[in-house]
């Protein structure tokens, strides 16, 4: 059925680019050093002191909307992004919103489904999060309900208040949740995560928030562990800028490699690629260094697609088309995926969560996938790389056997013919119509890496996301929310778009929550 339409509010202003404003910098209350970048040249930064209800640091979906929500709850806001737009992270994304339409919320549905449960829909999510499941006590299922249960009202405030407009993208039975994306009408020349962000940067210019671009938050002001607002450099200004309530919206730490070996230890075993935002640089985590804050022990990660390995990448950029999405894309899933020894270890038609999982649990990498020679523009791009120890060719699987000193290549192989023959994959399961024939000789085998886009942990928050210390009391005047602290959410992966979902409704939950706490 046809998405329903909601009456929007009118726009109080055109769009426009926003205002940087000075600052000046005096006080003698205890600071938190955080973010490295400093300014050199003092005699030429302007200084102002600014008051204000909510400082908000970051503009990812989780802080505009805590930004937009508090507004509309009464309470004066300042925005601050270290980027040079909003919504960094965002801005490429195709703008799917899960929900959870249950009978509970049925005044908010957006379009008519098969009907659903809190029930069925939490063990579909539970199906994708604990792919590989550690022994960790996340995800927290009695916090995820309710946050889904609310991911109709948001998309209704999204489309009442802020005047964006969605429509049906899928239905559960076809992608485990029912979503929605931007409309066209919405988009028009735009890409999603683009039309979403303007449509909030119309709401800040129309309702008085000032919005910092390109300026980082380097400390918390604090009075007796009690959060009282922020200092902020750009290139020519400094920030005081005093504030009652404090809330870290910015983004984990998966461009840092120090906080990655540190709190993530089991990636340096693998070249993980890094396909997240490069501004994800833990400057959350940086601010709350001096203030014995509770960070996530279980820290993990959120696994995207398998790609070649990076040397392969830097001798010839066209290696990034050899990716589930590229030129063998019907294909691709058809191939044998090998560990070390030369053996299977995965169905290879599986989600991208399980490789990716399975190839760091297995830890017996390197791990190669098997091509043959059959498309001649997949050879052009294999032969740019001959000289790669992170590619190997031979001209049958005897001979790759040898040259990779893979003592079960062979027999794995066999046993794979023995499968395509019978149409049945006895070893792990893979569906008959993606066991295909080898293909023609030569034969290459070309090392695969896991990639990340986010990742799970940096700082605990209650359920109101008041940051906690190390007693798990909560820091008065602090307040964290999305990918700095949302490990409790999920096991080893997120579900299909809940964490647009989820990133948007705790930022309009909080923002409410702002003017109570």
């Amino acid at each position: 059925m046809a998405l329903t339409r909601r009456k929007f509010v009118a726009s109080a202003a055109a769009c426009g680019a926003f205002t940087l404003f000075g600052c000046s910098n005096s006080s003698n209350e205890t600071k938190n050093s955080g973010s490295e970048k400093s300014i050199k040249d003092t005699n030429q930064v302007k200084s102002e002191k600014l008051e204000t209800d909510v400082v908000v640091v970051g503009s990812g979906l989780a802080g505009m909307s805590t930004a937009a929500s508090a507004v509309q709850n009464g309470l004066k806001v300042i925005l601050i992004e270290k980027g040079g737009v909003l919504a960094p992270s965002f801005f490429t994304s195709k703008g799917n919103i899960s929900l959870a339409q249950v009978p509970e919320n049925k005044d908010f549905w957006a379009f008519e489904t098969e009907p659903d449960t809190m029930n069925a829909f939490i063990e579909r999510y539970a199906n994708v999060t604990e792919i590989g499941s550690r022994n960790v006590p996340y995800p927290d299922y009695e916090r995820v309900k309710p946050l889904m249960l609310e991911s109709c009202k948001t998309v209704s405030w999204l489309e009442d208040k802020l005047g964006m407009d969605f429509e049906k993208s899928f239905v559960w039975p076809q992608a485990a949740t029912d979503t929605v994306k931007p409309s066209k009408s919405m988009m028009g020349e735009m890409q999603a995560g683009q039309a979403v962000a303007k449509k909030f940067e119309d709401y800040f210019n129309a309702n008085g928030i000032k919005v910092l671009l390109n300026t980082s938050v380097t400390e918390l002001i604090t009075d007796n562990k009690k959060v009282k607002g922020i200092i902020a450099e750009s290139e020519d200004s400094k920030y005081n800028v005093t504030a009652n309530k404090v809330v870290l919206a910015c983004g984990g730490y998966g461009a840092n490699e120090k906080f990655i070996n540190k709190l993530l230890p089991k990636i340096k075993k693998f070249d993980f690629h890094y396909l997240g935002n490069d501004l994800n640089t833990g400057d959350g985590i940086k601010l709350v260094e001096d203030l014995e804050v509770s960070l996530y022990e279980d820290n993990w990660l959120i696994p995207f697609i398998i790609k070649p390995h990076k040397d392969l990448l830097e001798k010839n950029q066209d290696f990034n088309k050899l990716i589930k999405f590229g030129i063998e894309a019907e294909s691709f899933a058809s191939k044998i995926l090998l560990n070390s020894q030369g053996e299977r270890f995965v169905n290879e038609a599986a989600l991208d969560q399980e490789l990716t999982t399975r190839m760091v649990d297995s830890d017996a990498g390197p791990y190669y996938m098997l091509y043959s020679s059959d498309n001649a523009e997949v050879c052009k791009i294999l032969d740019s790389a001959l000289d790669s120890k992170h590619l190997i060719k031979g001209e049958s699987i005897d001979e790759l056997q040898k040259l990779a000193n893979m003592p079960a290549l062979v027999q794995t192989v066999n046993s794979y013919l023995s499968f395509i023959e019978k149409n049945n994959d006895d070893d792990f399961k893979k569906p008959a119509d993606k066991l295909k024939d080898l293909g023609a000789a030569p034969y290459y085998l070309v090392e695969y890496n896991p990639s990340y886009v986010t990742t799970l942990g940096g700082i605990e928050v209650n359920e109101n996301y008041s940051v906690l210390d190390k007693d798990k009391n909560p820091i008065s005047g602090l307040y964290a929310v999305g990918e700095l602290s949302h490990r409790y959410l999920y096991n080893r992966s997120f579900v299909r778009n809940c964490s647009n979902s989820i990133a948007l409704t705790s930022g309009r939950i909080l923002g409410e929550n702002l003017s109570k706490l």
